[in-house]
């Protein structure tokens, strides 16, 4: 199994309220039995982070990469 994350994001200074309820259906959207299903189909597994969990998995992943970039001496064209 592996994981392909996904996140969305809306505009700077959203309510809090607002970004509240997002993650909370989002969350119980991914708990759905046909949406575990789905996901075990394509063999993922659910990977639900919520807001400040998801900018820091966000923020290591992109530091990770750059730093293999880098090592390879990778330069964009």
């Amino acid at each position: 199994m592996s994981n392909s994350p996904f996140g969305l994001g809306g505009p700077k200074g959203m309510d809090p309220k607002v970004v509240q309820i997002l993650q909370d259906a989002f969350k119980k959207g991914m708990e759905e039995p046909s949406d575990v299903e789905t996901i075990a189909k394509i063999d993922q597994e659910p990977f639900y982070l919520n807001t400040v969990d998801y900018r820091a998995f966000v923020m290591r992943t992109v530091a990770e990469q750059r730093q293999v970039m880098e090592e390879l001496r990778f330069k964009p064209e």
